[in-house]
């Protein structure tokens, strides 16, 4: 949940449900985490793309995923490229709405294993045939929290087959996403280059 200063008070009324057991967890989860934070959408781009992949560096038992966009999101799909050759389909949402970024359950977990390399692919629309494009005329969307900003993201959720793999799993889930962060910054230092030159 992201709040934003408006220049007045406000209220909020936020409610969070927590569920209690008398058993403790046999196992912890773990996710795959994905994004691509260079997110610059010209006005008037109609289908302005952006991609990210992970390589599984062990074998995962896939449970639930979860995909994110804001206002002028337009598709996301996303796939599991398997080492036999074979390609296994985990979501796809060809005409996105804000409202729809809710965890999916698969009916039946399943194993994608070590080597596993999971792509996704992001596409928005920023212009005027977009109904859901939150600005008339369209105009220059980044990355940021706001819900009038983009973002791209994707959660997998479930445990690795081997309880031992749960902290390499996340030293590589934390060692990708700092790899997204520094392709964005650097998109970023390039614009900015280069809008310098122009001056």
């Amino acid at each position: 949940m992201h709040y934003h200063p408006t220049g007045k008070e406000e209220t909020d009324q936020p409610q969070i449900g927590l569920y209690f057991t008398k058993e403790k967890p046999k196992r912890s989860p773990a996710v795959i985490a994905m994004a691509n934070n260079d997110v610059y959408i010209p006005a008037g781009e109609k289908a302005f793309k952006r991609s990210d992949s992970f390589k599984l560096p062990v074998d995962f038992e896939v449970r639930d995923i979860w995909g994110h966009m804001h206002m002028i999101g337009k598709e996301v799909k996303v796939w599991a490229e398997l080492p036999d050759g074979k390609t296994k389909h985990l979501l796809h949402i060809p005409d996105w709405d804000f409202n729809w970024q809710d965890t999916y359950q698969y009916k039946k977990h399943f194993v994608l294993p070590k080597g596993t390399v999971v792509k996704a692919e992001f596409l928005w629309d920023n212009t005027a045939d977009n109904p859901r494009n939150p600005f008339n005329p369209p105009r220059l969307i980044q990355w940021g929290e706001g819900s009038t900003d983009e973002m791209s993201g994707l959660i997998i959720g479930g445990v690795t087959v081997n309880p031992w793999d749960e902290i390499g799993m996340w030293a590589s889930v934390i060692g990708h996403y700092f790899e997204i962060e520094g392709k964005a910054n650097e998109a970023k230092r390039k614009r900015e280059a280069e809008a310098k030159k122009k001056e």
